[in-house]
């Protein structure tokens, strides 16, 4: 050890061997004071937030005293512990260091305080904390940790008799369920939401419920019925005079879209998003809509136009200090610059979102961006790194309950063992990949995994079988009119044909 880890480790038992000397009073009358040191060299005492049960009430204002407010409320908890502080200030620094830190990116540190605070209230405002903490971890990834939170939340909700906080509980719910690919469970749940939101004339609410629930029948190919339902998404927010969600749902539309090939649609939709964030000053959702605008520009072929579109809305999640964001559209990015060619820049381009989503605790996307290395791995011949990074990413959306990404990555690595000779193990893979896809009801990658599978059955002298197969994959992407999709698979079918000499499948 040393001079100077051996004076820190020696300082460390020093102060508490010295704070231990103290009278328990004596302790709590130092931290009361510790509170009014730092209050009063950080500006003031935080004013009250609104009570968590307040429906109506408007959003925290920032003060000087919020990057302090977690320690506040440390002392504030030891002083409360001998009468010297009174309840409401703990928990009132335990909501401001909660919001500060949510806003700030560190999910761990909110999620942490948002339980405590949990802990101290009772009601209604157990159930929002609860809810709030829940959904700090199902967006960095955790959702398994995230469920019985959320749970928790609706059923103290209904405990407490509050039905607008019971819908919105719901909604969290619901979209947890829905990523996670309990889709009927998820709708069931959307529709209680949406009947009670319409119950009590919650406009905003129902708009955002409506929209989600499209969103989901967009998931499950359901076009028809998500089109009319972002319609009456769209039509209750203008009425509630909702434009952040108004904006939310142009983008969300966007993706239902895509998938129809109206890319111009889509563009239009995200631009009028992009204007109504903008005029709102919604610097942080302008950047997310950033990178969906890339998307579409993605998948219209204009790959120049989508990389400098990632690269500005890269610029805004660094401004805003949006962390996790930038990780995903690091990720993207990634993807743009590997099927250009720059193998080289998109590998290092993964590298860096995967430390970021591990950085920020975000295991949905550190699975997802594993699997696509994984891809370029593979791409460039190196099976065994390929094999690896699909291995940890199947790892990772099954803790995470990523149904929907386990499928695609058991369908890679399924074609791993393809390539490489392991039949068996490639059959049983490719059986796993399509029971995964087919319970998410993922059409459009079912039916490619459709299609690669019967490549594998006819490399197995099973031609019967692998015609099926073929038949049922092509028929899927056709009626999705993803024609473009199938071009691969076909010259790779072309060959597999050949090589065990039948005639093409068809």
């Amino acid at each position: 050890m040393n001079a100077e880890a051996a004076y820190v480790f020696r300082h460390a038992l020093l102060r508490d061997a010295a704070y231990q000397l103290q009278l328990p009073g004596d302790r709590a009358r130092l931290h009361a004071l510790g509170i009014e040191a730092i209050e009063e060299l950080a500006g003031g005492r935080a004013p009250e937030p609104a009570a968590l049960d307040s429906w109506d009430a408007a959003a925290l204002s920032p003060h000087s005293t919020d990057p302090f407010a977690e320690e506040l409320a440390e002392h504030a908890r030891l002083s409360q512990e001998a009468g010297r502080v009174d309840l409401a200030l703990r928990t009132r620094y335990l909501r401001r260091g909660a919001e500060h830190l949510e806003k700030s990116g560190n999910s761990e540190a909110s999620w942490r305080l948002w339980m405590q605070l949990g802990e101290a209230v009772r009601g209604v405002e157990k159930g929002e904390a609860l809810r709030r903490a829940g959904n700090l971890l199902f967006q960095s990834g955790q959702p398994k940790r995230a469920e019985p939170l959320l749970v928790e939340s609706v059923a103290r909700h209904r405990d407490a008799g509050d039905r607008r906080f019971l819908a919105l509980a719901l909604r969290s719910l619901a979209v947890l369920c829905r990523q996670t690919g309990q889709v009927a469970r998820a709708e069931e749940i959307y529709v209680e939401g949406l009947d009670i939101s319409r119950d009590l004339g919650q406009k905003g609410l129902e708009g955002q419920i409506l929209s989600e629930m499209a969103n989901l029948f967009t998931d499950t190919g359901r076009r028809e019925e998500a089109r009319k339902t972002f319609d009456q998404a769209l039509a209750t927010s203008r009425t509630a005079a909702d434009r952040t969600s108004e904006a939310t749902i142009l983008g969300n539309q966007a993706t239902l879209d895509l998938e129809s090939g109206r890319f111009a649609d889509a563009e239009r939709g995200i631009e009028q998003g992009l204007a109504l964030h903008r005029e709102l000053g919604n610097r942080r959702a302008e950047g997310m809509m950033r990178g969906s605008l890339a998307t579409v520009f993605w998948q219209s072929g204009r790959r120049g136009q989508a990389e400098e579109a990632h690269e500005v809305a890269l610029v805004i999640h660094r401004e805003v200090g949006n962390r996790r964001s930038e990780g995903v559209s690091l990720g993207d990015l990634a993807n743009v610059y590997l099927v250009s060619g720059r193998v080289e820049l998109a590998e290092q381009t993964y590298q860096q979102a995967i430390a970021i989503h591990r950085e920020v605790g975000n295991r949905r996307f550190e699975g997802i961006v594993l699997s696509n290395l994984g891809s370029l791995c593979l791409e460039s011949g190196r099976v065994r790194e390929a094999e690896a990074h699909f291995e940890q990413a199947i790892a990772i959306h099954r803790e995470v309950g990523n149904r929907r990404s386990e499928g695609l990555a058991l369908e890679n690595l399924a074609g791993v063992f393809h390539v490489t000779g392991r039949l068996e193990e490639a059959e049983k893979g490719f059986e796993e990949a399509l029971s995964a896809l087919t319970e998410v009801q993922d059409s459009r990658h079912l039916g490619i995994a459709l299609c690669e599978s019967a490549l594998l059955l006819l490399d197995r002298s099973r031609a019967g079988a692998a015609r099926i197969r073929w038949r049922l994959g092509t028929a899927s992407l056709r009626g999705l009119g993803k024609v473009t999709e199938m071009e691969p698979v076909l010259r790779a079918m072309q060959v597999a044909c050949e090589r065990a000499g039948v005639p093409p499948l068809a």
